[in-house]
């Protein structure tokens, strides 16, 4: 049987876009020497109409939500996409050795994401320094079989000193305790398309192991492969209880084969 070793991890509480409603009281016209009054300005990101959310022109189309990788639903609200930063480059093939590639922070980004409804930086953003694992391939063909990635949890980095101390405490990942986090597959299935695939197995995080599934995209070529994939997972159900109501339960996660690991921004004053 393959083994395919994953990264994860938690935080956060989303928050809601509300428009403004048009008021219903009629007024009188100004008089004809004044400049008219201009229509209400619904607040930024939202439709003036109707007052729901509207694409930023600058970023595009908000992305597609996450999968939840989750085996059963929790109930709670899809924590948010994580997305390339600015000046992002797109994945690079990374050179197999045989139908291998060595997977490491020089070639593989990891990111998660969750949000909440403290102080800010809100969403916030981490990943982890430390990692190593493999991607394989079945023969010369693009057949995902195997990815294996083992994660250093004492190594992990976010937007600011104080949130990363809080998240290697006993509130979440415990890495006194729990140093490491994997992902073992059970099955490799082929998706929709060209490079699709669903990656099965057990997730074990602080000591507890779940099930959990998640689409991968993947590339192979002369010149290597790549692999990405964006899920979410249940904080809760690995034992990060810490902040009911307050941090989300939904954890964003991606993980790109032939990209290089970057350390998360501290936020801006």
């Amino acid at each position: 049987m393959r083994r395919t070793f994953l990264s994860l991890s938690c935080f956060c509480g989303l928050a809601a876009f509300t428009g403004c409603q048009p008021s219903t009281t009629e007024t009188a016209p100004p008089p004809s020497n004044t400049t008219p009054q201009s229509p209400p300005v619904a607040p930024s990101g939202t439709s003036a109409e109707t007052g729901t959310p509207i694409a930023d022109p600058e970023v595009g189309q908000p992305p597609t939500p996450p999968v939840d990788a989750n085996s059963g639903d929790s109930g709670s609200a899809a924590a948010p996409a994580v997305t390339p930063a600015a000046g992002a480059v797109a994945a690079k093939p990374v050179p197999l050795d045989g139908d291998a590639i060595a997977i490491s922070p020089e070639n593989t980004r990891i990111e998660f994401v969750g949000t909440h409804s403290g102080a800010k930086p809100d969403p916030r953003t981490g990943t982890f320094e430390t990692f190593s694992g493999k991607l394989e391939f079945s023969g010369d063909a693009n057949e995902l079989a195997a990815v294996t990635i083992e994660i250093d949890t004492t190594s992990i980095q976010t937007n600011f000193e104080r949130l990363t101390t809080h998240l290697a405490s006993a509130d979440f990942f415990d890495n006194r305790e729990h140093p490491s986090i994997t992902f073992e597959s059970t099955n490799v299935a082929p998706g929709g398309g060209e490079g699709q695939f669903t990656v099965t197995g057990n997730l074990t995080l602080r000591g507890v192991t779940k099930e959990i599934s998640f689409p991968v995209q993947t590339t192979r070529s002369a010149e290597g492969g790549t692999l990405r994939a964006d899920f979410t997972i249940d904080r809760t159900e690995f034992g990060m209880d810490f902040g009911a109501g307050q941090v989300e339960n939904a954890v964003a996660i991606t993980v790109i084969v032939g990209e290089k690991n970057r350390l998360v921004e501290a936020p801006t004053t």
